[in-house]
């Protein structure tokens, strides 16, 4: 649903069918924040994953932008944090995104951290093991 609503045409999905136990509208908003994110920073590319296996349920979203520095990952969680002042003005956003990401992700029951995307920008990897995965 995110991938549908976000309508950028440098977003190439590779999306497995899933099912996952959660409330469902917290857990759209925090992967459609994220996304949203890739979007605003991403030069030519951004790359979503779904995927499940007998273990967990994976999601990926990579981007090709600049990327978040690793000193600034834990900070970026933080409400109303911002890397570059003057740069997030420019794209909008309160800087709640990725804590209200990281508050549904936790509450899921979802193991997820920030890092760097094989494109070279930032990417996220969210992991719901077996006993929060339907089926």
């Amino acid at each position: 649903r995110c991938v549908d609503s976000v309508r950028d045409t440098r977003i190439t999905a590779h999306l497995n069918a899933c099912e996952l136990v959660g409330h469902r509208a917290l857990l759209e908003r925090a992967i459609c924040n994220v996304l949203e994110n890739a979007c605003k920073h991403a030069r030519n590319s951004i790359e979503v994953r779904l995927q499940q296996d007998e273990h967990a349920l994976t999601l990926q979203i990579g981007d090709d932008g600049p990327g978040i520095p690793e000193d600034e990952r834990e900070w970026v969680l933080q409400p109303f944090y911002r890397m570059d002042k003057h740069r997030a003005r420019d794209v909008g956003g309160t800087g709640l995104g990725l804590a209200l990401a990281d508050l549904a992700f936790r509450a899921s029951g979802a193991h997820w951290h920030i890092g760097r995307s094989h494109l070279g920008g930032a990417a996220i990897h969210v992991e719901w093991r077996r006993a929060s995965v339907k089926g």
